[in-house]
């Protein structure tokens, strides 16, 4: 007769890992989110940036708003729906930024300085929750335009911007 063996712990949380990314990519194809690679950079036409990025995220859970002072829009993007892991939220808000930045700075050329805030559900020790800033990005548009976006890495988003910043707990 045959033994069974517990799975090894590394290898079972490897499992586990790669089940939660087939099962994200699976949601996000069949819930009508085309791949990144599919999409163009701005998928309709519009006259106001904030409406530009509530289309180019693509999803009313996230609860986009775009607000335009002076040259600066400034973005926020509620990241609970990415919220899965640590990883797929920062993932997530990479892919966001290089869809929103070339796509704005390409139809408003007022528009010198983007500024993306992605806020995030958080828990203290004490049980206290709260949502919070969790990534912040920015560009400006000198910099944007040395990018080539559809060549651009998720992970080098936030070596090229102007400014980036993270929760200390998704560093963890």
């Amino acid at each position: 007769m045959s033994e069974s063996r517990p799975m090894r712990p590394r290898l079972l949380g490897l499992a586990v890992i790669a089940s939660v990314v087939a099962a994200w990519i699976a949601f996000d194809r069949f819930a009508g989110v085309p791949p990144p690679e599919a999409t163009p950079a701005a998928p309709v036409v519009v006259d106001d940036p904030a409406q530009l990025v509530v289309a180019l995220v693509n999803q009313p859970k996230a609860q986009a708003t775009a607000t335009l002072a002076g040259d600066t829009l400034a973005v926020t993007i509620n990241l609970d729906p990415y919220s899965l892991t640590h990883w797929t939220m920062v993932l997530l808000f990479e892919e966001k930024t290089m869809r929103i930045v070339p796509a704005v700075f390409d139809r408003f050329p007022a528009i010198e300085r983007i500024e993306i805030t992605g806020y995030a559900p958080f828990q203290d020790v004490r049980g206290n929750r709260s949502s919070e800033p969790a990534l912040k990005i920015a560009f400006t548009r000198a910099n944007a335009s040395t990018v080539h976006w559809p060549n651009m890495n998720f992970d080098d988003v936030p070596k090229v911007a102007d400014s980036f910043w993270e929760h200390s707990s998704l560093r963890d």
